[in-house]
């Protein structure tokens, strides 16, 4: 299980290009996404949709279904924000895992 959350971490850092996070500028992109029975705009960095879309297929859902599922969990933040901390958490405690699991 650790080896497949650092490998999803992997690929979070290969394709949002933390790296080089301070020599580039994020691209924004609005999306039009189906929660709670409503469509509603998002606009995330790409990088952000790779993550969300990753997370996904490692958890066999769609990419609606994980968006409904952080839109019912959330605290009166706006939806984008909200993803972005469920993908930042998602991956922070997958690092955590491996790390622990390593020591």
């Amino acid at each position: 299980m650790a080896i497949a959350h650092h490998s999803a971490l992997m690929l979070f850092i290969q394709r949002s290009g933390l790296a080089k996070a301070f020599a580039m500028k994020s691209v924004v992109i609005k999306r039009s996404v189906l929660t709670g029975g409503r469509k509603t705009s998002v606009s995330l960095e790409n990088e952000f949709w790779d993550a969300l879309r990753a997370i996904a297929d490692s958890e066999n859902v769609s990419v609606s279904k994980l968006v409904q599922q952080i839109d019912r969990e959330r605290n009166n933040i706006n939806l984008s924000s909200a993803i972005r901390v469920f993908v930042f958490t998602h991956f922070r405690l997958a690092n955590e895992n491996n790390q622990n699991a390593g020591a």
